[in-house]
């Protein structure tokens, strides 16, 4: 139209150069690359292209063509444009480099945008906030250039330009796709009065993400104290979002509905189901969640006439399983099968999944592997099965310690499915196969997840070593598991790969160590325990009374009497309460019976010989009838036994050694 109404003009009088220009800026929000050349053709060379009704160029001419260039994503002739913009003796303007940067960025010329904006500064032309932000929009929209777009923001930030709140929603864009959280959080902080609801928003979802419940709870109420920004239904159902990951009282989050609708704000069915989940922070007296408000919360939303959905009633079985309620999520889920869409939700994989889980806390494996069937009979139907419908399955065979059955549903979901396994669906089915005495299942799953970058958990670890070493002939593979760990919390050398070593396993704990103590003191493998008791100290953890008993009993059982004592006097020195303990009773017995017999036999100074036992130096004692031998009388002579008062503390243990070395004296003299 615009080019028909010139043309008409062209029939009357030569149209000024501003209708010509009108015309472009038509062509280049249409994207009409053959209008646009025609006119600006004309202007340069008339119409008959003698140059005799050429009314020419300027400026305006040339940033209209450059736009067009921007929209078709040409950087080539944007850039050619410009040689020919020079050559006619016209000087570019803040709007024809920015045209010009954008088409080159659309077009992928990045390598063009500092050259320039070089140029332009050169040229006396001072960059414009449009500028940045064109720079800062279109890398922000590459999955490999979002890090420049934040850059650019802080160029803009430091040249002294005031951005403008689409330089912070373009940066916040490109930080959530690439799940930059932790950027988002501080993107938004730094826009400041910039930040608008919609900024907030994504603020408060990206501290829910970070795990950060209570952040985000602060912040919303700063934001509703202070009255910034309008506070709107997504901000209240992220709050309440938050009010349920943080295990927040349910009063919190009927009091945010309740003010909702004070508000004039009409809580959605989103709002209703976020409320629904932070039933599972109200706690009863025995700590289960009050599944209770959430039926309450189901029949006020259908009087409302907010029509439940998947999600409404997924989270509603999950509360009810959560509570102990698992028949009640059951019924729940068939009684939707039966009214299907008059209860606003079709039998999808995702409660499928909730079923699933209700099972597994019923421990209704079979139940739950004839859900998984029916979804996965009829994927068109319910939905393809993913990830989480399969760890659910998984975690029902391991309530019921079904190994077998989870390692075969593990290998279904990656070979028939193509489901991308993860650390927990591993970490669930080790968990099954340690219950089922599937030990070495369990450490192949371990290389599986290390040989496929997933991270297990300190948890998974330590299932592992417990499944190890609940065999004796795995203890060895129990050491070396554990020597990973400890061996992967030392920086590699950085000439290996020009970086130390960005992910380390997680830190072993206590369980860790005290699980490879406990084997290696019932394999009588007394100097490994000893050894490995000691690097457990040293890494800063006490470890249990009874690992310290077990391997004093180690010792004792291998005639190491000297370690014994020395390891009971350092549990003395570590103020253990150990008196009571009936394992360290015996040993403690036997010890103070086999000193007695030495030191009387040194003393009286006949009988003993090289290799001697207890019936060879003290025949007839308790403790030589017991078949506890003595080891050679130099070690017993080496023991430097001190006096009692300085090896035990406490009345109990010193009557009890007293009366063990009577006991021992009355059996010698007899």
């Amino acid at each position: 139209m615009a080019m028909t109404l010139l043309r008409q003009m062209q029939q009357q009088s030569p149209p000024p150069r501003v209708a010509y220009n009108l015309v472009l800026e038509a062509a280049a929000r249409a994207q009409d690359r053959n209008v646009a050349v025609c006119v600006y053709t004309e202007m340069l060379w008339g119409r008959d292209g003698d140059g005799a009704e050429a009314i020419g160029v300027n400026v305006f001419t040339y940033g209209q063509m450059l736009s067009l260039y921007a929209n078709l994503a040409d950087g080539p002739a944007a850039l050619a444009l410009l040689k020919e913009m020079a050559a006619q003796g016209v000087a570019g303007n803040a709007f024809t480099y920015t045209s010009a940067i954008d088409a080159c960025e659309r077009s992928g010329l990045v390598g063009e945008t500092e050259r320039l904006f070089r140029e332009m500064k050169e040229h006396g032309v001072a960059p414009t906030v449009v500028t940045y932000n064109t720079i800062i929009a279109r890398r922000a929209e590459q999955a490999d250039t979002w890090t420049e777009a934040l850059d650019w923001l802080a160029k803009l930030e430091a040249s002294g330009i005031e951005p403008l709140r689409s330089s912070y929603a373009a940066a916040l864009n490109a930080c959530e796709r690439a799940e930059e959280w932790e950027l988002v959080v501080e993107l938004t902080e730094r826009a400041g009065s910039l930040a608008d609801t919609t900024m907030w928003s994504r603020n408060l979802a990206a501290l829910i993400k970070l795990m950060r419940h209570e952040e985000a709870l602060a912040i919303f109420r700063r934001l509703r104290e202070e009255q910034t920004v309008p506070m709107d239904e997504v901000l209240y159902t992220l709050a309440l979002k938050a009010c349920a990951l943080a295990r927040r009282p349910y009063g919190e989050a009927r009091a945010l509905l309740e003010e909702m609708r004070a508000a004039g704000l009409a809580p959605n069915v989103v709002t209703f189901s976020a409320a629904m989940e932070a039933c599972n922070g109200d706690r009863d007296s025995e700590g289960m969640p009050n599944w209770e408000m959430a039926l309450e919360l189901l029949r006020e939303m259908q009087a409302q006439g907010v029509r439940p959905n998947t999600v409404t009633y997924s989270t509603l079985m999950d509360v009810l399983t959560e509570a102990g309620q698992w028949q009640r999520a059951l019924h729940l889920f068939m009684t939707l099968e039966k009214d299907g869409e008059q209860a606003g939700a079709t039998k999808s994989v995702w409660l499928y999944t909730a079923a699933i889980r209700a099972c597994a806390q019923g421990r209704q494996l079979e139940t739950a592997l004839a859900l998984l069937r029916e979804v996965t009979a009829d994927p068109a139907r319910h939905g393809a099965p993913n990830l989480c419908l399969y760890t659910a399955a998984l975690d029902a065979c391991e309530k019921m310690g079904n190994g077998s059955l989870a390692l075969q549903l593990l290998d279904e979901m990656a070979r028939e499915h193509s489901i991308v396994v993860d650390d927990v669906a591993c970490g669930v089915v080790i968990s099954a196969c340690r219950k089922a005495g599937l030990v070495g299942d369990c450490l192949r799953l371990l290389a599986f997840m290390l040989n496929h970058r997933l991270a297990p958990n300190l948890g998974v670890y330590n299932t592992v070593i417990g499944a190890l070493c609940s065999q004796p002939k795995y203890v060895d593979k129990a050491i070396e598991v554990l020597s990973f760990l400890v061996a992967s919390q030392r920086p590699r050398n950085a000439n290996i790969s020009g970086s130390s070593r960005s992910a380390r396993a997680p830190r072993p704990n206590t369980q860790s160590y005290s699980q490879v103590v406990d084997a290696l003191a019932d394999a009588l493998r007394w100097d490994e325990a000893l050894r490995l008791l000691q690097e457990m100290r040293d890494a800063g953890h006490r470890p249990e009374v009874l690992t310290c008993a077990k391997v004093v009993a180690a010792c004792e059982k291998k005639q190491r009497w000297k370690e014994a004592l020395q390891l009971l006097d350092d549990m003395r020195k570590d103020e253990y309460s150990f008196y009571e303990l009936e394992l360290l009773d015996q040993v403690f017995k036997k010890l103070v019976g086999v000193a007695a017999a030495g030191l009387r036999s040194i003393s009286r100074g006949g009988g003993a010989t090289e290799g001697g036992t207890v019936e060879s130096t003290a025949a007839g004692t308790g403790v030589g009838r017991q078949g506890h031998e003595l080891k050679e009388v130099e070690e017993i002579d080496e023991l430097e036994m001190p006096p009692s008062s300085s090896l035990l503390v406490g009345k109990e243990i010193e009557t009890k050694a007293k009366a063990s070395v009577h006991v021992a004296s009355e059996s010698s003299d007899r």
